[in-house]
């Protein structure tokens, strides 16, 4: 879904935290940084993600206490399908 040659996702583990990074540009890059908005929003909701910070090319995520950022990656790839 986001390794293509448009957009590209990265996710690593600092501490307890989440940094999720795109690297692209114009429309798809917009596109990407939308949709991941709306998943981590749903991640909330779903009880997953306690907070989330954004920037235009970036997130950091904090999971809930009962999540390890571990746990927090494989959904967030199962969820863009990666």
């Amino acid at each position: 879904m986001y390794n293509s040659h448009e957009v590209s996702v990265d996710m690593r583990i600092v501490g307890k935290l989440v940094l999720v990074d795109l690297h692209g540009s114009g429309d798809a890059l917009k596109w990407a940084l939308n949709d991941l908005a709306n998943r981590f929003e749903w991640l909330i909701e779903a009880g997953a993600v306690k907070w989330l910070r954004a920037r235009f090319d970036h997130f950091v995520l904090m999971p809930q206490r009962d999540w390890t950022p571990a746990e927090l990656i494989t959904e967030t790839k199962l969820q863009l399908q990666l």
